[in-house]
This record gives C-alpha cells, sequence and structure tokens, in this order.
C-alpha cells in the first residue's frame, strides 16, 4: 500500500519532539489535560473526527478509510507516575515527584505517529480506525471509565491493539500469544485490638504483632493453597501501626498486591487471606477486617490476531527483529477492561534497550529511559498490523 518503514523515518522527529514534551510535562492520572489537547488538537489538524473527556480526560479520534470495511480499535496510555526522576535528561520532567517512569509519553508518541501515518493514506484504506488515548492506566481504573462511556461503540471495533515500551533492544518488537499480563488486586487489612503501656503486653491484645505475624504468614498462602502449575504472587508493601515507641497500639494496617493469572487461582489466593487473618486474630485476640479489589483481570492476546501482528511486524522490519516472548509477563495492564466486552485484543511489546545495554534501566523507576529510536519499531509494527487487519 505504501512504504511504511520510510514514512516512519519522516515523521520520527514529530514523534520525538512530542514524546519529549511530553516527558517533560507529565500528568498524573486523571489529570492529563494538557497532553489530552496536545493530542487532540493534532487529530484534528488531521482531519479526524475527534472527542475529548471521554471517561474523564480520554480522547477519541476516529479515521474513516476511503471505503467500507473492518472497524479496529488501538489504545495508549497518558498518565504519568508519582516518582521523582532522576536521569539527568535535558529533558527530565518539569514537575517535582511526578516523572513518566513507564514509557507511556512513547506510547501516546507512537500512536500520534500511526494516527499520522494512515490519515495520509485515508483513500487507500478501507474501513475505519479508532484511535483511543486512555488516561489512568497507572491504578486510575482509566480504561473501565472509557468502557463505561461508550468508547467501544459507535462503532464496535472487531478488534484493539495496544503496545508498550520493554526491555528487549530496540529497534524489535515482541509477540505472546495467550494470556500477556497477570490480574492485579488489591488487599487491604485493618486489625483491632485494645492496646496499652510496652511495660504491660499482658493487658493488651496486641495489633501490631498480628500484623506482623500475618505478613509473614501469607507466604504460606500460594505455597500451600495455589497449584503449583499455577501462577500467583501475594506481596504486602505497606504496613503502619504506632506512634511511639513504648506504646502497643490498637490499630494496624496492611497493604499489598496479588497476582494471578488462572481464576481459581485468584479464588484460593482470597480464600487463603482470610483463612490466615482468621487464624492469627484468633490466637491474639484480635479481629479484623479485609477489603479486596480484583482491580484489573488478566491480558490475554488472541492467537490469530497475534498471528497477524507477527506476520505484519515482520513484513516492514524484517523476519529477525520479530521476537516471540516465551511466557506472560507478571505485571498488569487495565487493557484487559477492553477484553473483557468480547473484543479480541493484540498487545505488542516494544523493545526500548539501548544497543549492548547488559542491564537496561527499569520501569517505575526514578532512572527509568529508554532509546527513542524504539519508536521507529513500534510505530511501524503497528501501522503495518492495522493496514494488514483493515485489509483482511
Amino acid at each position: 500500500m505504501f512504504d511504511i518503514k520510510k514514512e516512519t523515518e519522516t515523521i520520527y522527529e514529530k514523534m520525538l519532539a512530542w514524546r519529549r514534551d511530553f516527558h517533560q510535562h507529565p500528568e498524573l492520572s486523571g489529570q492529563e489535560f494538557r497532553t489530552a489537547e496536545i493530542v487532540a488538537k493534532h487529530l484534528e489538524s488531521l482531519g479526524l473526527t475527534v472527542t475529548q473527556g471521554v471517561g474523564g480526560t480520554g480522547v477519541v479520534g476516529i479515521l474513516e478509510g476511503g471505503r467500507p470495511g473492518r472497524v479496529l480499535a488501538m489504545r495508549a496510555d497518558m498518565d504519568a507516575l508519582p516518582i521523582q526522576e532522576n536521569t539527568g535528561l535535558p529533558y527530565t520532567s518539569v514537575h517535582p515527584g511526578v516523572m513518566h517512569a513507564c514509557g507511556h509519553d512513547g506510547h501516546t508518541a507512537m500512536l500520534m505517529g500511526v494516527a499520522t501515518l494512515l490519515a495520509c493514506h485515508r483513500k487507500q484504506i478501507p474501513g475505519t480506525v479508532k484511535f483511543i488515548f486512555q488516561p489512568a492506566e497507572e491504578g486510575g481504573h482509566g480504561a473501565d471509565r472509557m468502557v463505561e462511556a461508550g468508547v467501544l461503540e459507535n462503532p464496535r471495533p472487531e478488534a484493539i491493539m495496544a503496545a508498550h515500551m520493554t526491555f528487549w533492544e530496540a529497534g524489535t518488537v515482541a509477540v505472546h500469544s495467550g494470556y500477556a499480563y497477570l490480574a492485579a488486586d488489591t488487599f487491604h487489612i485493618r486489625v483491632h485490638g485494645s492496646g496499652g503501656h510496652g511495660c504491660k503486653p499482658h493487658e493488651c491484645r496486641d495489633t501490631l504483632l498480628a500484623a506482623c505475624k500475618i505478613v509473614t504468614d501469607l507466604q504460606m498462602v500460594v505455597a500451600r493453597k495455589v497449584n503449583p502449575q499455577d501462577t500467583a504472587t501475594v506481596s504486602v508493601g505497606r504496613i503502619a501501626s504506632g506512634t511511639k515507641e513504648n506504646i502497643i497500639p490498637d490499630y494496624a494496617e496492611l497493604s499489598g498486591t496479588v497476582r494471578t493469572m488462572e481464576p481459581e487461582a485468584r479464588e484460593r489466593v482470597i480464600e487463603g487471606i482470610h483463612e490466615i487473618c482468621r487464624g492469627v486474630c484468633a490466637g491474639l485476640g484480635v479481629t479484623y477486617e479485609l477489603d479486596y479489589e480484583k482491580s484489573c483481570d488478566p491480558v490475554y492476546n488472541d492467537p490469530e490476531l497475534m498471528d497477524l501482528m507477527k506476520h505484519a511486524s515482520s513484513q516492514v522490519l524484517g523476519e529477525d527483529k520479530v521476537l516471540e516472548a516465551e511466557r506472560c509477563r507478571p505485571g498488569s495492564e487495565d487493557f484487559s477492561e477492553y477484553l473483557k466486552t468480547g473484543i479480541p485484543g493484540g498487545y505488542l511489546w516494544v523493545g526500548g534497550a539501548y544497543p549492548g545495554e547488559a542491564c537496561p534501566s527499569k520501569n517505575h523507576q526514578g532512572t527509568y529511559n529508554w532509546d527513542e529510536n524504539a519508536m521507529k519499531a513500534g510505530t511501524a509494527a503497528m501501522t503495518a498490523s492495522a493496514v494488514e487487519f483493515l485489509k483482511r
């Protein structure tokens, strides 16, 4: 249809400028007003039908091809994280304590690039592409809010695609059929007892001791409640209690995350957490409350769609640049909310490591950075995948 790889090169400087601007001006979940405005103006300049304020600060652009055909959705996330940047980059975040530490600045820039390329050739393209720029992926329920706002209707897509920066070398993309990300859940446990002076523990019902024992005993949930062939992790990331070293507190709380793949493993973990809490609290004479939130389901890559994306990516990048990921990644993604509606999805991983980099920087850290040349491969692969889907 057109030389996707060559034309991606011609818009690379634009994508570079967008990415650096977004990186320098990051916005937290639900606050992506500036980012959304830049995205919307660009999509309008391409002649797309644009809707702002979808599910909060989301932006949707609809590209109508030159003749009737299939409907495809493509999604990028826009939000940053509450992290202090420590990269030393010339375009370091100007907002203290806020940073694009997960590649969303690149995701947004790449999808803007895909929209640019497809809009230039709209007369040759059959069907419709719905570009979804989503807020609040980082635990802010952005996807479900956009779904509730009707982002998958009028028209309803036959499939949805997305991409994420990862740690393979820049210039490559990786595919994986089946489960791509785990389900992510959050739990909060509050322990209630009766406090008192540290020199008279026998007169107290020690909530801090109970909380500490719950933390250690929770490690038995995966070891003894979940089938060893299933995937599950239970991690406590926060514990809070007490005000002074010689006061036994009457209140303690802890919070953590659960990651699972199989629905049965998920339910067994929930059951196991309750059992641990009941046992510990009964033994120490305290009580507990458990709030458990199923934050997002696992992301499942439709095998047929992933075969299409693999083939299309190989056509523009070369077969040696399209990698087969062996297994599901342990993180999570609210992209799963779109898939719960019954629409098949395809999630592509875009390599971002610098050439020869032995230990690529890790996301969700203040030092996170990636090779911006990665956007060339990511944009070309996603554009080719969109064209291939619409042609079939």
